[in-house]
């Protein structure tokens, strides 16, 4: 969980994380149990 902690050139931002590309059965492997935004 980001606890809102990110900074990029002094400066707070929000965190993303991108996973792939790869087929989406072996992604959903990794992500299935995540939440969307």
């Amino acid at each position: 969980i980001d606890r809102g902690n990110t900074e990029f050139h002094g400066k707070y931002t929000e965190t993303c994380l991108v996973i792939g590309p790869d087929y989406s059965n072996r992604i959903d492997e990794i992500t299935g149990k995540l939440k969307l935004l």
